[in-house]
């Protein structure tokens, strides 16, 4: 299977996948966690906000969740979506408290349990890590619930600094995703390959002057962890910029006009089409994200699995900004591996696979800067770090924005943020992951042996 482009490392709502789990279970795992008739009832009930939810539509999604809890206050994973939708607004005080009223109705709840350790820094042993030790113990392999426990855990002792410890349940995760999901890389390596064949010089010049001549776009895009939150979160406190966050609406044209769900039918589409047709993605590009923001000058698309359509862009929407986030590749894949993504991510569940997608990655990069040299503005996530000032001076004067003081506290800037970097995003730059794989070093050599 070639990895997807859509929901690329989107944060979805966290629900209870007991069911789910119970469902997927081999004979003789999760017999015990057959949902309920009340847990179905609240599944149905909860289908309606969950849709808002996911396509970002907060406020009504937290209405119906209240009106569901006035009814019945005894419902865990209402309460936790209240917390997802107080964490992605930045409402950090009152995000622990909705995560421990889910968890005190449901103590097995280990959405909730991850999600709380997903806050939290642990500086001891506490009583909530013990409460997820006691679940993960009852749970089974291959069990989605024991899945999310060892997600949980490994960040709890990884605040600790029980390295070992941490990376022992990260791998466990991974390897009941990895059981449950398939993915091969020689096959997006070909997919990849496939783009460089389609993309090459004789078809920029065949195109030129084709597309939607919108200058709105700013697409931010780069392997996931990678600083693409970061730098959305800094462009989006400009006056003159709406930060979008993690659109779908570019893989969806593509599925439209290219008539399948599969990334890798997209080179053949490209080979036959036409400017009118790329002209026409693009005109529908900007008439959809410009529901989201109709006044402001500039808006930013942050999916990250974008790098893979640079060319595409190109050819639907020639004068658009396209920033390119880079990191170091150990850090990148790292942070990838230890990190539960809701959304499908089949590479990121091995290290070897990891490092060979690097490895594609790069090389595809590579490959757009030759054939579209000027089109792309890289940024070093660490020299982001190490000078905020001049690096998003920078930024700014790639995509034609004046500085603006707001820019540096982008912190302090009043948007949902709907990414596994939400809490990052909250906090002013700081470096304390930077360099962290240095800490489990003794356990990536499967990882470093392809990133060579």
């Amino acid at each position: 299977m070639v990895d997807s482009d859509r929901n690329w490392g989107r944060k979805a709502p966290p629900v209870d996948n007991t069911e789910k789990a119970a469902k997927r279970a081999k004979p003789g795992q999760a017999k015990n966690r057959a949902p309920d008739q009340s847990n179905r009832t609240t599944q149905n009930e909860l289908a309606r906000p969950l849709e808002h939810h996911a396509a970002g539509r907060l406020p009504q999604a937290e209405s119906i969740y209240q009106q569901i809890l006035q009814t019945d206050p005894r419902q865990p994973v209402a309460w936790h979506l209240l917390g997802d939708i107080a964490h992605q607004e930045g409402k950090n005080d009152v995000v622990v408290d909705l995560i421990t009223k889910s968890l005190a109705i449901k103590p097995e709840f280990a959405e909730a349990h991850l999600h709380l350790a997903s806050m939290k820094k642990h500086t001891e042993h506490d009583d909530d890590i013990r409460a997820m030790e006691h679940a993960y113990a009852k749970s089974a392999f291959g069990d989605g619930q024991r899945m999310h426990l060892a997600f949980g855990l490994g960040k709890a002792y990884e605040d600790l600094r029980r390295y070992d410890t941490a990376f022992g349940f990260f791998a466990e995760g991974n390897r009941n995703l990895r059981n449950s999901r398939s993915f091969s890389i020689d096959d997006h390596g070909h997919f990849i390959e496939r783009l460089k064949e389609v993309f090459d010089r004789a078809l920029f010049t065949k195109h030129r002057g084709t597309g939607c001549r919108d200058e709105a776009p700013i697409f931010v895009l780069g392997m996931l962890r990678s600083g693409t939150t970061l730098v959305e979160q800094i462009l989006a406190s400009h006056p003159r910029v709406h930060g979008a966050g993690e659109l779908e609406s570019l893989s969806r044209f593509i599925a439209s006009h290219v008539g399948t769900q599969n990334a890798a039918d997209i080179p053949a589409w490209i080979g036959r089409a036409d400017g009118a047709e790329f002209e026409s993605a693009g005109v529908e590009y900007i008439q959809a994200v410009r529901t989201r923001a109709s006044l402001t000058q500039f808006i930013t698309d942050k999916m990250p699995g974008n790098f893979k359509h640079i060319g595409l862009i190109k050819q639907m929407l020639p004068n658009a900004k396209v920033i390119h986030c880079q990191r170091d590749s150990r850090d990148t894949c790292f942070s990838i591996f230890k990190t539960y993504f809701t959304q499908y991510h089949g590479y990121s569940h091995d290290l070897g696979d990891l490092g060979r997608y690097y490895g594609l990655y790069s090389k595809l990069m590579e490959h757009w800067h030759s054939v579209l040299p000027g089109f792309i503005h890289d940024v070093q996530y660490e020299e982001m770090i190490a000078d905020q000032a001049g690096q998003t001076r920078a930024r700014l004067d790639f995509c034609g924005l004046d500085w603006d003081d707001e820019c540096l506290a982008f912190h302090e800037t009043e948007r949902p943020v709907a990414t596994a970097s939400v809490g990052q995003v909250r906090r002013p730059i700081y470096k304390d992951f930077v360099q962290l794989w240095k800490r489990y070093e003794s356990h990536l050599a499967p990882l470093l042996k392809n990133l060579l």
